[in-house]
């Protein structure tokens, strides 16, 4: 890519968070003071604000434009907790009917939303087949604290992706950031899904400047296996 696109885009990505930084500081008094993630006193969880997830890509300004300009367009976020990015997403052109949020417990689901209680580890709802174009995990499920054996991580992760894919459609996403480095790791994470009999691509972009990002991109959906 020529050295000039890319200070474009650079400077048309910077001036995008900062848009989005305004609307979270007008939006959260919690995050007015350069605080983009906080605790809950009640609570061991960390909840961060919406601009840490637009910068490590776990939702984009692609995503913004298909929520607008397509009505079918649809989005899971599990483990989404008080909801900080998705209520924010409404405020950015996003149709609320087209979200659904997912957590363990409803103590901290914000109203309004539909909303499906779960351990994303355990079984999942009977969504539709193919019924999501993207999944995302917003305060991530920490499997690289839970699970400190390489090989409990790969399988963790594979088994978690499983259940996501069977509601993916065909060009859907699945998003996770939080997690395992390795290429290596999201390697034998690929290497398994297909084994299974799924049509993916997972990558790390670790290397690329988001951090641990994660994606698993379906290529023929709905996934059965």
């Amino acid at each position: 890519m020529p050295e000039k696109l890319k200070e474009t885009i650079t400077q048309e990505n910077t001036h995008w968070q900062k848009q989005i930084r305004k609307l979270e500081t007008q939006l959260y008094s919690e995050f007015k003071n350069e605080d983009f993630w906080i605790s809950d006193p009640n609570s061991a969880n960390i909840y961060f604000a919406p601009t840490v997830h637009f910068k490590k890509n776990l939702i984009t300004r692609t995503d913004i434009k298909n929520f607008k300009q397509n009505p079918e367009w649809k989005m899971l976020s599990v483990g989404a907790w008080p909801g900080y990015l998705e209520r924010l997403l409404i405020h950015l052109g996003a149709n609320k009917n087209n979200i659904i949020l997912a957590d363990k417990e409803s103590r901290d689901l914000p109203n309004g939303f539909k909303t499906e209680i779960f351990d994303m580890f355990e079984e999942w709802p009977k969504f539709k087949s193919g019924q999501f174009d993207l999944i995302i995990f917003p305060e991530n499920p920490a499997i690289n604290v839970w699970y400190i054996h390489w090989n409990d991580k790969i399988q963790a992760f594979t088994s978690l992706f499983k259940k996501a894919l069977k509601y993916l459609k065909t060009g859907g996403e699945i998003r996770i950031t939080g997690n395992p480095t390795s290429e290596e790791v999201t390697t034998e994470i690929e290497q398994g899904l297909r084994k299974a009999g799924y049509n993916v691509m997972v990558e790390n972009f670790h290397n690329k400047g988001l951090e641990s990002l994660i994606v698993v991109k379906n290529k023929t959906s709905p996934n059965t296996c």
